[in-house]
Formats: C-alpha cells, sequence, structure tokens
C-alpha cells in the first residue's frame, strides 16, 4: 500500500538520483536558477563540504573491523585504485561517436575510486559486510588522492582527441598539471575529511549531534553534489549548448555497459583469488582456517564496493580541469551524472540477485 510516508521515505533515500535528474532537467528547461548559483560561486563549496560530512559520519571502530580481512581489502583496492582506471578510462576515450567533452566526462569518471557512500548502503542492504565496504570506501577515496592526478594527466590528458573532435589543445596541458590537480585533491578531500574525523573523535558533542542529524546531514551532502551540474550545466545551456538525443542514448548504453563490465571482472577476480588462496591454505577472510577463505558475504561486498565510482570527486576533478582548460564545457558533467545513476541501478539489481542465490 501507497503511503504519505512511504513515499517520503522513498523520496529521502533515493534524493541523489532524483535530484540528479531534476538538475539536468531544470537546467535544459530553464537555466536561470542554476546560472545564479554559478554566478554566486556556491558550487565551489561542494567538494570541500562533502567530504568534511563524510569525515563527520565515518566511525573510527568500523574500520577497524574492516583492517580484520586484510587481504580482501588489499584486493578490492588494488582493484579500484589501480587496476580497472586506466583501462577503463582508455576504452572510453576511444568511442568515436560523441563529442570531446562527453567522451571526457566518462572518462574522467572511470578513473574515479569507489562511490562514498552507495556501496555500503547497497552491501548492507543486501547481506554484505559493512565494515569491508566502509573501509575499502575510505581507504580507495584517500588513495585516489595521489592516483587520479596521474591517471587523469595521462590517460585523459594523453588520449584527448581520441573521442569525436578531441578535447582541444588546452586538455594536453592537464599532462603537466598532476601536482596541481593532487593538491586540490588533498585541499578538498583530504583536508576536510581529516577535519570532520578530527571533530568526532576529539569532541564528545559533535559526535553526539552528527548521530543525531545523520539523515540531515545525507540530504545537506546530495544538495551540494546536486548544485554543481545544476550551475556548470545551466551555465553552459545558457551560452547555446545543446545536447542531441542520440548523444544521450549513447551514454545511457555506455553507462550501463561499464558496471556490467566491472561486475564481470570483479566476479571472477574474486572467485580466483579466494580459489588460489583457499588451495594455498591460507587466512585473511572472515572464517579464516575454519572455512573458506573468502566468504559469500566478503565476495559480494567486493564486488558490489568495486563496480561503483564516486561522483563527488569526479565533479571536483572536471571542475579544476575546466580551470585549467576552460574551454571544457559544463556537458562533461552530464556523463557523470548518467553513469552515477544507472551504475547505482545495475549494482543493486546484482547484489538483489546474488543474495536471493546464495541465500537459496
Amino acid at each position: 500500500r501507497v503511503t504519505k510516508a512511504s513515499v517520503l521515505a522513498h523520496l529521502q533515500r533515493n534524493v541523489m538520483p532524483y535530484g540528479l535528474v531534476a538538475a539536468i532537467c531544470l537546467s535544459v528547461a530553464d537555466p536561470r536558477l542554476g546560472c545564479k548559483v554559478h554566478a554566486l560561486k556556491l558550487h565551489k563549496l561542494s567538494a570541500p563540504g562533502i567530504f568534511l560530512i563524510s569525515g563527520l559520519v565515518l566511525k573510527l571502530g568500523d574500520v577497524k573491523r574492516a583492517l580484520q580481512s586484510p587481504v580482501p581489502l588489499l584486493l578490492g583496492l588494488a582493484t579500484i585504485a589501480l587496476v580497472l582506471p586506466a583501462p577503463s578510462a582508455a576504452l572510453a576515450l576511444r568511442w568515436p561517436f560523441l563529442s570531446s567533452d562527453l567522451v571526457l566526462g566518462m572518462a574522467v569518471f572511470l578513473c574515479m575510486p569507489t562511490a562514498l557512500s552507495t556501496g555500503v548502503q547497497i552491501a548492507t542492504q543486501f547481506g554484505g559486510n559493512p565494515a569491508l565496504a566502509l573501509m575499502l570506501t575510505v581507504g580507495s577515496n584517500l588513495l585516489s588522492i595521489a592516483t587520479i592526478p596521474f591517471f587523469v594527466a595521462a590517460v585523459v590528458g594523453g588520449g584527448a582527441g581520441a573521442g569525436a573532435g578531441g578535447a582541444g589543445g588546452e586538455v594536453q596541458r592537464l599532462s603537466m598539471d598532476a601536482f596541481v590537480l593532487f593538491r586540490s585533491l588533498v585541499k578538498s578531500i583530504l583536508v576536510p575529511m581529516l577535519v570532520g574525523i578530527t571533530a568526532r573523535a576529539a569532541i564528545p558533542a559533535v559526535s553526539r549531534w552528527v548521530e543525531r542529524r545523520r539523515k540531515a546531514l545525507s540530504l545537506v551532502s546530495a544538495a551540494l553534489l546536486i548544485s554543481v551540474p545544476l550551475a556548470e550545466l545551466s551555465f553552459s545551456v545558457s551560452r547555446g549548448l545543446v545536447l542531441a538525443p542520440g548523444e544521450l542514448l549513447q551514454v545511457a548504453v555506455l553507462g550501463l555497459a561499464f558496471p556490467l563490465l566491472f561486475i564481470l571482472f570483479n566476479s571472477a577476480a574474486t572467485a580466483a583469488v579466494g580459489s588460489l588462496l583457499a588451495g594455498a591454505g591460507a587466512g585473511g577472510g572472515e572464517e579464516g582456517k575454519k572455512g573458506p577463505v573468502m566468504s559469500e558475504e566478503i565476495k559480494r561486498t567486493l564486488v558490489i564496493v568495486c563496480s561503483l565510482k564516486t561522483l563527488p570527486s569526479a565533479v571536483m576533478v572536471i571542475q579544476k580541469m575546466q580551470e585549467i582548460a576552460p574551454s571544457i564545457s559544463g556537458v562533461a558533467l552530464v556523463p557523470c551524472m548518467m553513469f552515477h545513476i544507472i551504475q547505482t541501478i545495475v549494482v543493486s539489481a546484482y547484489a538483489s540477485k546474488r543474495a536471493a542465490k546464495d541465500n537459496n
């Protein structure tokens, strides 16, 4: 039975995808609101605000519990931060039928670490290991501060031009600005997150305040993220940008293909590593020597978290790229938003079917 309370609960759980769709529609239909946000530069507060909130809600006890499973943790971190970004971004850059900014946006998104909260939420909802999901999320996002600048500079900067028309000569400057991007990531991600973690750990009153307002903080974080595509896309539309339906359809198809490929790769990788370690009689899973090295719960969590990409970091990186290469338009954010929404649907569907199969 559909009730007002159930509708509100559904909207609250899915405020991010609905908000992103609304931002795209509003930007195209009437860009005036987004242009005001752009003019006031309110969207520039997005990245530090999101990661400050991430630090505030992070529980160190959950992190310590996750460290008890080192093999799955190391496998997940290596997959997220080192194995998947470069090949998937390079593959996206070879797509010849899209405008350069759309291709660039896809490639940047595919260079990112795992999603900040989606992976933990899906893993928890479908019988995964929340502590491992949380540690993979925190670890990969912190590790990516060092890896993203070089992936973007080498893969995106060097590969610009492989897509339709190239991303313009200015993008080549990215190959010389990896350290600039690194410093920006430190300021926008690491410092705010550490401030949030420190405040929560050192000041009990802050911890209590955060626990009472977790839902409100989640909504604030979503609003901060939604403000960026609203501002950037509205500004681009106001300057005459037109998105062809055929291009959007291609982005949607690719947004479906990449998470499916990630799921297949991660399923094969976790099965292979689990069998290898079990055959060697090694420890490392939750069940240690009493059973399989990696339980189905651990494997499911790895596949879920390693198959997702984070939107806030992608948005922040594209903002920084626009400063380095002003010819990059706000349309580069569109594939990031579409990929984020589609991957959430795909990975949730996988997790639901996997959980039902494992429980039978």
